[in-house]
């Protein structure tokens, strides 16, 4: 009778054992159907990568802009340069004086040279944002552009990615040179801009 009762919680174990397993399968089939339906449902992934470090460096556009900015931060730049080499002068001829006018009178001229020095200290500021401010708005026009580019690009070749290499080195480990569209970028907005507005308008 004891081995009938052994017997017995034997293939009790048995059969308990068959049914933990069948339903450990039934939940792993649930638990991998789910995402493999889930990628049924995904579209394909269709990548492309552009450098626009080189787009930056190769179009005509982005040339000429380089060209005008510097133009215009040179003749800032002399500009200045013209009239802190004046205010220094001032400032010397300012101190010569000092041992010949009265105390007060000095006081005079001193608070006057120090209010020439920060209006210029006012200008410089006002003139480098006036470029700073130009060189953006060229650089949003020429990068509306290449963003229409790309996104044509992208719908002609079906593409759902587009990768900047040189803004996400670290993002991407390979790449075939024939996904690569910079040289198709830059042909194109070679063809469609060359040049670019860039005027700093500075309030006389």
């Amino acid at each position: 009778m004891t081995s009938g009762l052994k017997s017995g919680k034997w293939r009790q174990s048995i059969i308990t054992m068959r049914n933990a397993t069948a339903a450990a399968l039934a939940l792993s089939t649930v638990c991998f159907a789910a995402p493999q339906s889930f990628a049924q449902d995904v579209e394909p992934l269709h990548a492309a990568v552009v450098d626009s470090t080189r787009i930056q460096a190769e179009a005509l556009v982005w040339k000429d802009l380089r060209v005008k900015f510097k133009a215009e931060n040179d003749r800032m730049v002399e500009e200045l340069r013209k009239t802190q080499s004046e205010l220094e002068e001032e400032g010397r001829a300012l101190s010569e004086q000092q041992s010949i006018l009265a105390p007060e009178a000095f006081a005079a001229k001193r608070d006057e040279f120090e209010a020439k020095l920060r209006k210029q200290n006012q200008v410089m500021g006002q003139r480098k944002q006036i470029l700073e401010s130009a060189l953006n708005e060229a650089q949003r026009r020429i990068s509306e552009q290449m963003q229409e580019i790309v996104v044509e690009i992208a719908d002609e070749m079906n593409l759902n990615l587009v990768l900047d290499g040189a803004r996400n080195k670290s993002a991407i480990v390979y790449a075939r040179a024939d996904i690569d569209i910079t040289k198709d970028i830059i042909k194109r907005l070679d063809e469609r801009l060359q040049k670019v507005n860039f005027t700093p308008i500075v309030e006389k």
